[in-house]
């Protein structure tokens, strides 16, 4: 019954933050004002530097752990015969007793 109450107090939370981001200040929106000063800050630049250093960082790890996992696997592939992973074989008591039956069917014609 918490997790109502929780879901049911953040939906309220956010209906009130809508509300008061579109109250109207001046000639714009709060939402607006804070856009524009969001636009117009000084930190804004070093947070952008820092996600598209981070983004490159993302992106290289993924295509070298990709480019080695595909190389890994492109190697076993070549090194191992497709074969030799599904190598089925009968037990040595089930060949010696199919070779008694047909002994013995062979024998009763």
């Amino acid at each position: 019954m918490s997790e109502f109450f929780y879901v049911v107090k953040i939906a309220v939370a956010t209906v009130v933050f809508i509300i008061i981001m579109q109250t109207q200040w001046g000639n714009k929106p709060l939402e607006g004002h804070l856009v524009t000063w969001i636009r117009t800050s000084s930190m804004i630049e070093p947070v952008r530097d820092f996600s598209e250093r981070g983004a490159v960082i993302v992106r290289k790890t993924y295509r070298n752990v990709t480019a080695f996992i595909d190389s890994k696997l492109k190697s076993n592939a070549r090194s191992s015969n497709r074969k030799s992973i599904f190598n089925l074989k009968r037990d040595a008591s089930v060949e010696d007793a199919k070779d008694l039956e047909t002994d013995e069917s062979q024998a009763g014609l």
